[in-house]
């Protein structure tokens, strides 16, 4: 299974598109009282440590780094990313009227835009794109350690959420 850095640019943008809409979705269920904890806290996740940072790697056209580095980079520059524009519309907001700019509306309104306009530089830079046929070799068993610790990322970071 290759990684989604190195996906066709329609399936990854495909992949982001479902994942900001279920965000959106489970955010305006969220303010209508509905809460589905483990699924939204599972899906934000996703949305605010790994899409910017795959998305920008894609805009810099880095392809082929391996599961490890792959991973490292896309986190190490989601984080960064989700803190500059947090600072920015932080700081930002109350001069153009937003009393509150730290409530859902305005972080998911404006985190929304960041991936929509993320995803439109990625499509732009990388419209010719098309991942490199690799050769698996049959006899090697693929290290199930990665594996594992990215399927628990997510749910220990639920778990963490709900336990606080």
């Amino acid at each position: 299974m290759a990684m989604p850095i190195n996906w066709g640019i329609k399936k990854l943008l495909l992949f982001c598109l479902f994942i900001l809409l279920a965000e959106l979705v489970f955010a305006r269920l969220s303010m209508l009282g509905y809460n589905f904890l483990i699924i939204r806290q599972i899906t934000g996740f996703i949305f605010l440590n790994f899409i910017p940072g795959i998305l920008i790697l894609r805009i810099f056209k880095i392809y082929n780094l391996g599961l490890v580095r792959t991973t490292l980079y896309s986190v190490g520059l989601s984080i960064s990313s989700v803190i500059f524009v947090g600072f920015f519309f932080n700081t930002t907001y109350p001069y153009i009227g937003v009393s509150k700019p730290i409530s859902i509306l305005p972080v998911t309104f404006t985190f929304s835009a960041f991936i929509a306009v993320l995803i439109l530089l990625a499509y732009i830079r990388n419209k010719n794109f098309y991942p490199a046929k690799t050769v698996q070799i049959k006899n090697q068993k693929p290290s199930l350690s990665p594996f594992l610790f990215l399927i628990l990322l997510p749910a220990i970071a639920a778990l963490g959420a709900l336990l606080v």
